[in-house]
């Protein structure tokens, strides 16, 4: 699990603040032998994970206060491909002493006083190819998620975003290139390397917003009051309810002679018949064309029979007859086997130091 965009809140004296904002008027900075914009700061909401901006604003309620967010991935490693950290209290420390630096001022110390207002987990999975990426897009079909919009971007990408929490799947390979190699070309890396890996990753983020950390702590939380534990639920379940596939150790299965011959393992002929005929309506109408020609009762009690015995009806041969590039027992959850796990060696190079002074 790695933390993606962070945002963060703490009170400021004024004379912070008017610092902050006369620093803020100077949006950009442009190495002018190269042209490279450096950074960049903005006063309004970033767009997303491939943002790489900076947003900081100042406001005042019954006193100043600063809001920082910004992709803690990408300030620490300059990409989010891959290898980032869970160590938010070491994270939050360089970001901290970043903004420190960057601005010439002074912040409040970090864990005592700034508050989390939003944060992003995400996993990545790394498969073989980069169609192979696509075919696990195509495969996902007509899949819904509760009270909430699905929006699909070909075969690049899927979201579905509600009041409390955010949730997206995207092929990494495509979001690089559109927004990420161009900014990276004068730095230190093999981008054509980097390229190559982020064209075999599905990349799953699950934001978690303001709304959901007040319900959960009753109020914005002070960074050394969060529980790392408690995110990690959040993910876990927005991951879950999207693919309805659970996170049990039970291998996947979704061709059809797997499916028919696990059915009948584990339920009576007549179930696994009736469970059988689910599946395939499942596989070609859909969820939501699936509940239109069945009681609902029964609906919901098949989908869970299905889920307990290991049994998915994304990517299946019903609606995909050739050979599948996508692995049978793929699914993108924290248990699955092909989850690039652990930071880099950049990024735990980077952080080792606030790491000492988290200790400390």
């Amino acid at each position: 699990m790695a933390i993606d965009t962070i945002k963060l809140m703490a009170y400021i004296d004024e004379e912070t603040a008017n610092k902050i904002m006369n620093f803020c008027t100077l949006r950009q900075a442009i190495d002018l032998s190269t042209g490279d914009c450096l950074y960049e700061i903005t006063t309004g909401s970033l767009a997303g994970s491939y943002d790489s901006r900076i947003s900081i604003k100042v406001a005042k309620d019954f006193e100043y206060y600063v809001v920082v967010e910004c992709s803690l991935h990408k300030i620490i490693l300059g990409h989010n491909v891959y290898g980032g950290t869970d160590d938010m209290l070491a994270g939050v420390n360089y970001l901290h002493n970043f903004l420190q630096n960057l601005i010439g001022i002074q912040f409040p110390f970090c864990f005592r006083k700034w508050k989390l207002m939003r944060i992003d987990l995400a996993e990545v999975f790394e498969l073989d190819c980069f169609e192979a990426v696509q075919e696990w897009f195509k495969g996902l079909n007509a899949c819904d998620y509760p009270r909430r919009k699905v929006r699909r971007y070909g075969l690049e990408s899927i979201c579905a975003y509600g009041s409390t929490t955010g949730l997206k799947f995207y092929h990494k390979g495509v979001e690089f290139w559109a927004h990420d190699r161009k900014r990276l070309k004068n730095l230190n890396y093999d981008l054509f390397e980097l390229q190559e890996k982020a064209n075999r990753i599905l990349r799953t983020e699950v934001e978690i917003k303001a709304r959901k950390l007040k319900s959960m702590y009753g109020e914005y939380p002070m960074i050394g009051k969060v529980k790392y534990a408690d995110l990690l639920n959040v993910y876990d379940v927005e991951v879950k309810r999207f693919l309805k596939e659970g996170c049990n150790d039970m291998k996947m299965v979704r061709n059809v002679n797997d499916v028919n011959f696990r059915l009948n393992e584990m339920y009576s002929d007549q179930l696994a018949g009736q469970l059988l005929g689910t599946w395939y309506r499942l596989t070609t109408l859909g969820e939501d064309g699936t509940k239109k020609v069945i009681k609902k009762a029964t609906y919901y009690r098949h989908v869970k029979l299905l889920k307990d015995a290991g049994i998915s009806w994304h990517g299946t041969d019903v609606v995909k007859l050739e050979n599948s590039i996508v692995p049978a027992d793929f699914v993108p959850v924290r248990s699955d086997r092909r989850r690039l796990i652990g930071e880099c060696i950049e990024m735990d190079e980077k952080l080792n130091e606030f790491r000492v002074a988290v200790a400390c």
